[in-house]
């Protein structure tokens, strides 16, 4: 049997580059995270003033971005339900 065994230098060497790597993310991910957060803001408000035809593509855009946000999918429904009243 073949055993691959890594020096514990070059070990420790591919661990900071793991972690240098994670936290270079981080930043990125906290802005993704801040952006959805405002999209939401803004659609809510949207539906909230009966804006329907402005909330829709937003919330299909964060209906795919995050298909587990039950409060996104339910504005969406509603949102598409009272347009498809007017057609």
């Amino acid at each position: 049997m073949f055993t691959f065994a890594m020096p514990a230098r070059n070990l420790a060497l591919l661990c900071q580059i793991a972690l240098l790597a994670g936290l270079l993310a981080m930043p990125r991910m906290a802005r993704a995270q801040d952006s959805y957060e405002k999209e939401r803001q803004q659609a809510f408000q949207l539906f909230e003033k009966g804006k329907m035809t402005q909330a829709l593509p937003v919330l299909q855009k964060l209906a795919a971005a995050r298909p587990d946000d039950g409060a996104v999918l339910q504005h969406l429904g509603f949102a598409q339900l009272a347009l498809a009243a007017t057609l």
